[in-house]
C-alpha cells in the first residue's frame, strides 16, 4: 500500500493533478527562460560592474516567490516589493549603461510575469505596483542620454504587467472552473451509484411488500364488520403499503432516468408531486406547513422531470433546514406562467440571505449552513442543471422572505408537433 497518494497507480489521471503539472511546467518554463536571459546579460556585463547585487537580487526573487506561497506570504511579498523597489533601481542607477538597462527590462518584466503564474491576483497587483514605482524611480533619476532606453523599459514593463494581471485572473478562473467540473464529475458518479443501489433495493422490497398488501386485502375481505379492530388495522396496513409503493415507484423512476438527457412532456404538478414523495413526511413530522395549490401547476412543460425534481428537492431540503428552528415554520411553493416560461418559487419563513453573501451563493463549495451541515454544491449544481434545459434559476431579492425560483420553458405548439 502506498502511503503517498501521488505514488498510487491509477489508470485515470485526476484533472486537478493535470492542472498542477501544467502550472508547474509553465512556471519552470518561464523561470528557465528568465534565468537564461539573465545569464546572458550577466555574461556580457562590463568587467567594472559589480555582479554581486545582481546575483543577490536573483536569489532573493526566487526565494521570495516560494515564501509567498506559504503561510508567510506577507514576508514573501515584502521581499519581492523591496527587491523591485530598491535593488533593481539601485543597480541601474549605480551603473547606468545599456547592459544594466537591458537587465532591468528583463528583471522587471519577466519577474512580474513569473509572479503571475504562482501568486494570486491580489498578490500580483502588489508586485505590479512595486514594479511600476521602480520604473518611475529609474525614469526620474537616470541620466538624459539613457532616456530612450528607459522609455523602452517602461513600455515593455507596462505591457508585461497588464499581461501578468490578466494571466493571474485567467489562472484563478481556470482553477475555479476545474473545481466546478471536478465536483460535477464526483456528483455524477455518486448519483449513478445511488441509482444502481436504489434500483436493487426497490426490487428487493417489492416482493415482500406485495405479499403484505395481498394479506391485508384478504383480511379486509374476511372481516365483515367495518368498525372492527382487525378491519381498521388491516386498512391502516394497506394505506402504509400504498405509501411505501409510491415511494418505491418514485425511486425506480429516479434510478431509471437519472442519466437520461431525453426531454419529455410533463407538468409542474407532476414534478412537485413526485418530489414531495421523498420529503413530505419529514415536513409533517416536524410540524412545518408545506403549502401549494395543485390547480395552478397544470401548465405543460418540455423538460427532464427527474433532474428538475432533483433541483426542487434540493430547494425543499434547504427550506427545511432554514425553518426547522423558527417559531413560525412554513414553506410555500408558488407557480406563475410568464410568456414562454413557467416559474416555480420555493419560499420559506426563515431568515433572508445577507446581501453581502448573495454574490457567492451559486459558487461551488459556498454554503451558509453550519460547518459539516452542507457541501456548498447544491445550488451551483442545481443552477447548472436548470440552465442545461434552457431554464432560469435565481434568488428573488424582491420577495420579503427567502425565495428561490426555477424558470422552465413551457411546451409550445411547435414542440408538440415535433
Amino acid at each position: 500500500m502506498h502511503k503517498n497518494k501521488w505514488l498510487k497507480p491509477s489508470k485515470k489521471i485526476d484533472p486537478s493533478k493535470r492542472t498542477q503539472v501544467r502550472l508547474l511546467l509553465a512556471m519552470l518554463l518561464w523561470r528557465g527562460l528568465a534565468m537564461l536571459i539573465l545569464a546572458t546579460a550577466l555574461y556580457i556585463f562590463p568587467k567594472d560592474v559589480d555582479l554581486l547585487p545582481l546575483v543577490f537580487a536573483f536569489t532573493l526573487n526566487i526565494t521570495a516567490y516560494f515564501i509567498a506561497k506559504t503561510r508567510f506570504y506577507l514576508i514573501g511579498l515584502y521581499l519581492i516589493i523591496s527587491e523591485n523597489l530598491i535593488i533593481v533601481p539601485t543597480i541601474v542607477l549605480s551603473h547606468p549603461n545599456d547592459t544594466t538597462l537591458f537587465g532591468a527590462l528583463i528583471w522587471l518584466g519577466f519577474a512580474t510575469a513569473i509572479g503571475s503564474l504562482i501568486l494570486s491576483t491580489k498578490q500580483t497587483l502588489f508586485v505590479i505596483f512595486a514594479t511600476a514605482i521602480a520604473a518611475v524611480v529609474i525614469l526620474l533619476k537616470i541620466p538624459q542620454e539613457y532616456m530612450s532606453s528607459v522609455i523602452s523599459i517602461l513600455v515593455f514593463t507596462l505591457a508585461v504587467c497588464v499581461l501578468a494581471f490578466l494571466s493571474a485572473q485567467l489562472r484563478e478562473k481556470f482553477q475555479k472552473d476545474l473545481e466546478t467540473e471536478r465536483s460535477k464529475v464526483i456528483h455524477s458518479a455518486k448519483m449513478a451509484a445511488i441509482g444502481e443501489m436504489v434500483a436493487n433495493v426497490a426490487h428487493e422490497i417489492n416482493s415482500p411488500l406485495g405479499a403484505i398488501a395481498l394479506n391485508a386485502e384478504m383480511i379486509q375481505r374476511k372481516s365483515n364488520d367495518s368498525d372492527s379492530f382487525i378491519f381498521k388495522k388491516s386498512t391502516e396496513i394497506a394505506s402504509i403499503v400504498k405509501n411505501i409503493s409510491d415511494i418505491i415507484y418514485g425511486l425506480k423512476n429516479f434510478s431509471r432516468n437519472l442519466d437520461s438527457s431525453e426531454l419529455k412532456t410533463t407538468t409542474p404538478s407532476q414534478i412537485i408531486k413526485s418530489t414531495l414523495v421523498f420529503c413530505k413526511e419529514r415536513f409533517d413530522k416536524n410540524n412545518i406547513r408545506l403549502q401549494w395549490d395543485e390547480s395552478k401547476f397544470d401548465t405543460p412543460l418540455h423538460t427532464h422531470q427527474i433532474q428538475i425534481s432533483q433541483v426542487l428537492l434540493n430547494l425543499l431540503n434547504n427550506a427545511f433546514d432554514a425553518v426547522i428552528n423558527e417559531d413560525d415554520k412554513w414553506v410555500e411553493i408558488k407557480g406563475l406562467q410568464q410568456g414562454s416560461m413557467f416559474y416555480i418559487s420555493v419560499i420559506n419563513s426563515g431568515e433572508k440571505i445577507p446581501k453581502q453573501m448573495l454574490k457567492n451563493i451559486f459558487q461551488p463549495f459556498f454554503t451558509t449552513k453550519p460547518v459539516g451541515k452542507g457541501t456548498g454544491l447544491g445550488l451551483s449544481i442545481s443552477k447548472e442543471i436548470i440552465e442545461t434545459f434552457n431554464g432560469e434559476f435565481f434568488y428573488d431579492e424582491t420577495n420579503p422572505n427567502t425565495c428561490f425560483t426555477i424558470g422552465l420553458p413551457i411546451l409550445t405548439n411547435e414542440k408538440r408537433d415535433s
